[in-house]
C-alpha cells in the first residue's frame, strides 16, 4: 500500500505529529510525504490513498487532475471552519472521494458542496504536548491564556473582553501572544512548541477559541491545555461533554462564570484536581493523537 501524505506546513512549523501518526499506522516505508507549499515538484508514481490538508486553493486544479489519475482514493482534510472555506472546497470537489472536516456542526454545509463528508477532529502529537521544563512562576503568569488577538471572528470580541476582565480581577493573570491591547497583561509571544511548558507552570489555564458555537469543534489549544497537567477552564461549546467529560476539565459559560470559577479553583487545594488533570492528559494521549485519526482514515479506505 502506498500513501501520498501532503500536510500543511505553515509558519515555519512542520506537522511532525501528523507524520508520526502516518508512519505508525501505515508504515514509514509506505508513506510518501509531499511538502507542497515548499516543493513544486509533484511526487511520481501511483498511490492507493492520499491525505491532503489543503487551504485557500493552494494547489491548482491541473495538479489535482494529475494526481486524481494516479491515486485510487483521494481524501482532503481541513481544520479551518471559516465561512469562506466551503466555497474553496466546492471548486475542487470533483477531484476527491472523501472530505474530512474538524467539526460536526458544519457537516450539512460541506455535504452540499463536497459530496461525501466525514468528521475528523483536530488532534496533536502525543510527544510534543508533554511539557519538557518548568518556567519559574516569578517569570510566568499563574493564570494563563495563550493565543493571538484577532478581530472579525464570531467570538473574538468575547475572548478579548474575557482577557481584559481577567487582567482587572487577577494580578497574576497574563496572556502570551501578539496583537493584544495594553488593557490586557501580556508576556510576549510564545512559540507553538513551547506552550505546554507555560501551561504546566501555571496554576490555571484558560481555553477560549474564536469559534465556540460549532458542535464538535475545538482547536489544538484545547488539547495542549488538557495535556499540560494543570487545571483547565474551557469555554463551553455544543456537545462538549461528548468529547471532554466533566471529570477532565471545568466548563464555563460566559465571562462572569469564568471569573467565579477561577476564584473557586484558586481557593481549593491543588490536590483536588490531580485526578482531573491525570484523566485529561490520558484522554489526549490515547484518543486525540494523529495515529487515532489515521486509523480512521485506513478503515475508511478499506471500507470504501
Amino acid at each position: 500500500m502506498k500513501i501520498l501524505f501532503a500536510p500543511l506546513n505553515v509558519f515555519g512549523s512542520e506537522q511532525i505529529g501528523q507524520r508520526r501518526g502516518m508512519h505508525e499506522v501505515f508504515g514509514k516505508e509506505n508513506v510518501v510525504e509531499w511538502d507542497y507549499l515548499h516543493d513544486s515538484e509533484l511526487p511520481k508514481g501511483e498511490f492507493d490513498l492520499s491525505w491532503m490538508q489543503l487551504q485557500q486553493n493552494n494547489l491548482s486544479l491541473d495538479i489535482l487532475k494529475d494526481l486524481q489519475a494516479r491515486v485510487k482514493f483521494m481524501t482532503q482534510f481541513t481544520g479551518d471552519i471559516r465561512e469562506v472555506v466551503p466555497r474553496e472546497f466546492y471548486q475542487r470537489k470533483e477531484y476527491f472521494d472523501l472530505t474530512y472536516i474538524a467539526s460536526k456542526g458544519q457537516i450539512p454545509i460541506y455535504e452540499k458542496v463536497c459530496g461525501k463528508v466525514k468528521y475528523m477532529p483536530i488532534a496533536v502529537d502525543p510527544v510534543e504536548v508533554i511539557p519538557t521544563k518548568q518556567i519559574p512562576l516569578s517569570n510566568s503568569p499563574k493564570i494563563v491564556f495563550i493565543g493571538n488577538n484577532y478581530v472579525g471572528f464570531p467570538q473574538s470580541q468575547e475572548r478579548l473582553d474575557l482577557c481584559r476582565v481577567l487582567t482587572e480581577h487577577f494580578p497574576n493573570f497574563g496572556v502570551l501572544g501578539i496583537g493584544w491591547p495594553s488593557s490586557v497583561r501580556g508576556f510576549g509571544a510564545c512559540p507553538v512548541k513551547e506552550q505546554g511548558n507555560w501551561y504546566s507552570s501555571a496554576k490555571i489555564v484558560i481555553c477560549i477559541n474564536n469559534f465556540n458555537d460549532v458542535a464538535g469543534y475545538w482547536s489544538e489549544r484545547n488539547l495542549w491545555c488538557l495535556a499540560s497537567g494543570t487545571p483547565m477552564l474551557m469555554r463551553r461549546f455544543p456537545d462538549i461533554e461528548e468529547h471532554f467529560p466533566p471529570d477532565t476539565c471545568i466548563y464555563f459559560e460566559d465571562i462572569n462564570d469564568c471569573i467565579r470559577k477561577v476564584k473557586e479553583t484558586l481557593q481549593n487545594p491543588s490536590e483536588w484536581y490531580e485526578e482531573m488533570t491525570r484523566k485529561a492528559r490520558k484522554l489526549v494521549l490515547t484518543k486525540h493523537n494523529w495515529s487515532c485519526r489515521f486509523k480512521q482514515l485506513k478503515e475508511d479506505y478499506e471500507q470504501r
